[in-house]
């Protein structure tokens, strides 16, 4: 994890507004130190997330961008109590938000901050003018020193809204209340927010009304965190079947990095106007673990039998999958097309074509659309008594075949 960090703070430069938000990864599993070796060590419940049980990851993302280049998972309540800054500020939030701040190499450049309300406080606000950044975010539960009760009591029209200005540690500090159904509560470090007039703030009968420009840039910057994850859901990590927490947090790790990949191809696209050779994360996402699984990105080693080919002079064939990559069995299923599913009870079973023994799984992929009147391609299921690994044998057979 540490050695994952540092290199994002090596190769990649943020622009001047960041976000920090939430990643979920979801499991079902044991958890806690007495759940034994598979357990996950913390796990926590969002319910607003669409995955609401899991390890909970928070990153800084850039809002240009879209790339992760600071993270940093929960952990026990306990453990995390004895990070960083936490005993010094006495704000938890606040200390994971400088924290990521750190591991970005952004402290001292004047980077804007926009968070959510998990992360929005006075503390958090004070914490980052002290280190050369600037913040935006609202303020729910964490009020303290936060003057949340008297924006609520005044009394303003649909539309309209108040503030109150104040000076920290020779830093200037705005809060906001503004009027939509209830009074929402803000805060920011700047001296004032004028009004300004937003297409997307209108009335009924579309006429734009005026908007402070401390939620024009709130509701402009915070969803950079928000469009990373919907880009990771496409690769349906949360699908991955496995009985070990610690692997199900890696795979989203690797999800992780296969996104920010796909964003710098997005950059370096743009960039150049070229066309793009990829429509899709998924398109971008499965030639890149293809070749993950064969040992044949970048500057990787080829496999044994390639090089012995290759001092033969012999022609190059299709590269073979090692052994080594073969071991986590049907953990490849995440990252293939094949998806195994159960047949419907009533409509009876099939013989499994990699070992010939009865079953109601098949692939969804490679059958046909209407399997009672096509192909189907039967297949054990992922979790069988013999540990039988007829999964893995089909994907891999699908990657042999380059499909």
């Amino acid at each position: 994890m540490k050695s994952l960090v540092s290199h994002m703070r090596e190769v990649l430069t943020a622009s001047s507004i960041l976000t920090v938000d939430d990643t979920m990864a979801g499991w079902q599993g044991r958890v806690g130190p007495h759940g034994g070796g598979k357990a996950l060590p913390s796990s926590y419940f969002i319910r607003s997330k669409p995955t609401p049980h899991g390890a909970q990851i928070r990153n800084m993302a850039c809002r240009e961008t879209h790339i992760i280049f600071s993270l940093e998972i929960m952990e026990r309540a306990d453990d995390m109590a004895q990070k960083t800054y936490n005993k010094e500020f006495g704000n938890a939030s606040a200390a994971q938000v400088v924290r990521l701040l750190e591991n970005a190499n952004c402290v001292g450049k004047g980077k804007m901050v926009v968070e959510d309300s998990a992360f929005g406080s006075v503390r958090t606000a004070i914490e980052l003018a002290q280190r050369g950044s600037y913040f935006v975010g609202p303020v729910k539960n964490a009020s303290k020193f936060y003057p949340k009760k008297k924006l609520q009591e005044e009394r303003l029209g649909k539309g309209q809204w108040t503030q109150y200005k104040a000076e920290v540690g020779g830093k200037a500090m705005l809060a906001l209340g503004y009027k939509r159904d209830q009074v929402e509560t803000y805060i920011a470090t700047t001296s004032s927010s004028v009004a300004v007039m937003d297409a997307r703030n209108v009335d009924r009968a579309g006429k734009k009304m005026p908007y402070p420009e401390i939620l024009q840039t709130y509701y402009s910057n915070h969803s950079a965190v928000d469009i990373f994850n919907h880009l990771l859901s496409s690769l349906n990590c949360d699908g991955f079947k496995t009985h070990s927490g610690t692997l199900r947090v890696f795979m989203t790790l690797v999800g992780v990095c296969l996104v920010n990949a796909y964003n710098c191809y997005r950059c370096d696209v743009e960039l150049l106007k070229e066309d793009a050779e990829y429509e899709s994360m998924r398109a971008f996402a499965d030639p890149v673990i293809k070749k993950l699984l064969t040992n044949t990105i970048g500057a990787a080693p080829q496999p044994a039998a390639a090089r012995a080919r290759a001092a033969a002079g012999a022609a190059p064939a299709a590269a073979a999958v090692p052994a080594r990559a073969l071991a986590a069995g049907d953990r490849l299923r995440v990252f293939s097309r094949c998806e195994i599913v159960p047949y419907p009870r009533d409509q009876g079973k099939g013989l499994c074509e990699q070992c010939g023994r009865r079953t109601r799984f098949y692939c969804t992929d490679c059958s046909s659309t209407r399997p009672r009147s096509g192909r189907v391609i039967w297949l054990c299921g992922l979790e069988t008594k013999g540990r039988r690994q007829c999964v893995r044998d089909h994907i891999v057979s699908r990657l042999k075949q380059g499909r």
